[in-house]
């Protein structure tokens, strides 16, 4: 992460101190419902996407079953190394840089909340950011071709949202963080490589189908 004297950490500490302040100015009300949106949920909400994908691409149960399992060890893997990360590091959340008993009295203010609640763990890297990594690594292997029309709808506040293109989704879900008010731009930007490139090795490497047994994609 970035020193907390250098010029990408003033940058991202005045941008999310602006824009994921719950009484925030700058942020839109789509950045609003997107942030709530994708920091809240069901842990089922994700399925119907997953059935999408595998619909469009006329998949066997085989190959469906393959997609999923990828998903999870992506999803694992991508998990051990942010979390051993942020265990590294112990990077400060913006609430802390903010009104925390170390924030800086040129920029600290007492009274500042976020939109979200600041999760009880380090900033740096967003597991949020992560999430968007995967997802267009995800959306890259399974949907080269971009048919699979994206939506997601979260059940826990009856909202659906939907994009134009796997880029667009990934980099909402990445942002939503800043937006929130819980992450820091760079640690954000960080998750996002980190999730991109391990859910690619683990899509290109790892249970890869038998020759003449099965239809990979």
């Amino acid at each position: 992460p970035p020193a907390l004297d250098s010029v990408v950490a003033k940058r991202d500490l005045a941008e999310v101190k602006a824009i994921g302040a719950r009484n925030s100015a700058t942020r839109s009300a789509d950045q609003s419902v997107a942030a709530v949106f994708w920091n809240s949920g069901e842990d089922t909400d994700g399925l119907p996407f997953f059935q999408r994908i595998a619909d469009a691409r006329k998949l066997s149960s085989l190959d469906f079953a393959r997609m999923m399992a990828l998903s999870d060890m992506a999803d694992f893997d991508s998990r051990i190394v942010y979390v051993g990360i942020k265990d590294k590091y112990r990077y400060w959340r913006p609430v802390n840089a903010i009104r925390g008993k170390f924030a800086d009295a040129s920029v600290a203010d007492a009274a500042w909340e976020s939109l979200i609640a600041a999760p009880p763990n380090p900033d740096y890297p967003s597991g949020g950011g992560v999430g968007g990594g995967f997802f267009i690594a995800l959306l890259t292997t399974f949907d080269p071709d971009g048919k699979v029309p994206l939506s997601w709808k979260n059940t826990a506040i009856g909202v659906t949202r939907t994009w134009p293109n796997a880029q667009a989704m990934a980099a909402e879900l990445a942002a939503s963080r800043v937006w929130g008010g819980i992450h820091f731009r760079n640690s954000v930007d960080s998750g996002y490589r980190i999730g991109k490139r391990v859910a690619e090795e683990v899509f290109s490497t790892q249970l890869r189908p038998l020759p003449g047994k099965s239809r990979w994609m």
